[in-house]
């Protein structure tokens, strides 16, 4: 992907080379993490779970499902009843 010539290739250049350092800068920062270097490549760290402890998960899952579903709700209805207010007010003024 070039640009060609002028301000367009120096931006692209000075682009590329701060996503480069980033890139070393984040590697080297997550090998320093114990726990990302002990969990690398597994999945999970306990991988069986007892009957009372995936209905106890299942359980959390349906109350955050459910938060999350009533934090949407409420905002779509402020929504619309603002953008309604704001529609209708011209023509009852």
């Amino acid at each position: 992907m070039s640009f060609g010539w002028g301000p367009a290739s120096g931006m692209v250049k000075s682009v590329n080379k701060q996503r480069g350092e980033s890139v070393k800068r984040s590697l080297k920062d997550s090998s320093a993490n114990t726990d990302a270097g002990e969990q690398k490549g597994k999945a999970l760290k306990y991988k069986e779970a007892t009957p009372e402890l995936l209905a106890e998960i299942r359980a959390d899952m349906q109350k955050v499902r459910k938060n999350r579903l009533m934090g949407t709700l409420i905002f779509a209805a402020v929504l619309i009843s603002l953008i309604m207010y704001v529609l209708l007010m011209p023509i009852y003024s």
